[in-house]
């Protein structure tokens, strides 16, 4: 067998187990009892009694009632008052009804209520915060402008109270913008404009937007962005990194309101957020949840990410928007969901900690460091196998990046991958995910088939046999995959 055969698997037949007629009035728990008559206005739920007096009969609600004799009470004396007795009385009752009244009321005054401490500017204490890490300045060339979007800093959480939802919300959702954009693709020569929509979330005053690359990349062709005041913006693409899946646009704006950057690695399972976005087109909106795990490898097109869980409602154009916790700092980027008939609840976020990295090393060298990247363009193909026209695939490089780590060790346009470190290569997904486990410095094995003769339409076997197979060391560089 070719080492380009792969094993084929048939799907195994799950035999369903026989369901009783639904037409039968036989109750299929219960062999040879009868089930309730829908008609007669009962559940679905099959009653069945073992108590004296009740059987399966339009009777069976009947209970026998029994009396006993009881002996005759004897009178109360009977007592008789003054008029004066009675006035004074009355006058008794009111007093003790009043001082009762205030009693309460000061109870209640100092168990619910506490004071308030403030500074000597009579702002409350409990809102001071205090920054964290410091923003390394540079500047960033993008499409032949110097432009320079600023780097972000996390805010530590300390002195900060919980507020209450509504609060949270109303503040938050000042920070997020709906993002309608067209790009053209081309399909059979022809030329197409296609429109899409998602969100993002201001972190500067000046107008500076963060979202996802599949809402806003490189190829973008217009990009409108909508406040939640409802003024309308042209946005334009600064910089993005489609692997992380992290973009940056920019509108002509001053006084924007920013939104807090959260620490996600402080979150914890079982903490409240929300999400606010602009699903289905429909808006601005706010959804809630809670966080379900903390660190999720999900693979997003073909790129292997590490995100955070949600239970909050995600929808189709919430990417971009924002997940806050409860005390209105951004704690993730949403950028994906789990969608199916037997799916809810499944959403997921790009952490605040790997959003605040992305836009500072964007702002500061044009791409995101430590990355492992082989630097390659690669490309799937596929073949078939005679007689049973099985279809297989194989990766194959066609492009090197000349600053890669693929370019210093030798690898070659034309060479097939096969394993990293023994492990098969079976897509460019799986490609993907394995190259998240490392990062820059560290060195991997690569198992390569390097074809021998030119490849033809009529020569593909030959061809795949022709290849002869090699092991490459690779150390992951650093380099500017855009450059």
């Amino acid at each position: 067998m070719s080492d380009f055969e792969n094993k084929h698997y048939d799907d195994t037949n799950n035999e369903e187990t026989p369901r009783p007629d639904s037409n039968s009035n036989e109750n299929p728990d219960h062999p040879g009892d009868k089930k309730p008559d829908e008609k007669a206005g009962q559940d679905d739920t099959y009653h069945r009694s073992d108590e004296p007096g009740r059987g399966n009969s339009e009777y069976a609600d009947f209970r026998e009632v029994r009396t006993e004799y009881e002996p005759p009470k004897r009178k109360k004396s009977e007592v008789h008052m003054t008029k004066g007795a009675v006035a004074m009385l009355i006058v008794l009752c009111l007093m003790v009804s009043v001082l009762a009244g205030a009693g309460i009321s000061a109870l209640a005054g100092g168990w619910g209520s506490s004071p308030v401490s403030t500074t000597e500017g009579g702002e409350p204490s409990g809102t001071s915060s205090t920054s964290g890490s410091a923003v390394i300045p540079g500047e960033v060339t993008s499409n032949g402008d110097t432009e320079t979007a600023p780097g972000v800093q996390t805010e530590n959480g300390e002195g900060l109270e919980h507020s209450s939802l509504a609060s949270v919300a109303s503040k938050c959702i000042q920070s997020v913008v709906i993002i309608n954009v067209t790009e053209v693709e081309t399909a059979y020569g022809q030329e197409y404009t296609t429109a899409g929509a998602g969100s993002g979330v201001i972190y500067t005053t000046d107008g500076y937007i963060v979202t996802n690359y599949h809402v806003v990349g490189a190829d973008t062709r217009t990009i409108s962005v909508t406040l939640y005041n409802g003024e309308v913006y042209e946005g334009r693409y600064i910089y993005g990194d489609e692997n992380m899946d992290i973009s940056i646009i920019k509108i002509d704006k001053n006084n924007c309101t920013p939104v807090t950057f959260g620490d996600s690695d402080a979150m914890m399972l079982g903490d409240t957020v929300l999400a606010i976005g602009n699903p289905l087109g429909y808006g601005l909106s706010i959804t809630d949840g809670i966080i379900s795990a903390l660190a999720r490898d999900v693979t997003v097109e073909n790129t292997t990410m590490t995100l955070m869980q949600t239970s909050a409602a995600i929808n189709s154009g919430n990417s971009g928007g924002g997940l806050f916790n409860a005390k209105g700092e951004l704690i993730g980027i949403v950028n994906a969901k789990i969608g199916g008939v037997s799916v809810e609840g499944m959403g997921f976020a790009i952490p605040s900690s790997t959003v605040v990295k992305c836009i500072n090393d964007l702002k500061n060298y044009g791409y995101v460091t430590g990355q492992a990247r082989l630097g390659v363009t690669v490309q799937t193909r596929q073949y078939q196998t005679w007689p049973y026209l099985e279809t297989y695939s194989y990766i194959q490089v066609t492009e090197i990046s000349e600053n890669g780590s693929a370019a210093k060790s030798g690898l070659q346009v034309g060479d097939i991958l096969q394993k990293i470190n023994g492990t098969e290569i079976t897509s460019f997904a799986t490609l993907s995910q394995m190259l998240t486990r490392y990062e820059v410095g560290d060195s991997v094995t690569l198992t390569i088939r390097r074809p021998t003769i030119e490849l033809t339409n009529n020569n593909l076997s030959e061809y795949l046999n022709s290849c002869e197979e090699l092991e490459i060391e690779i150390t992951f560089v650093e380099f500017n995959p855009n450059a």
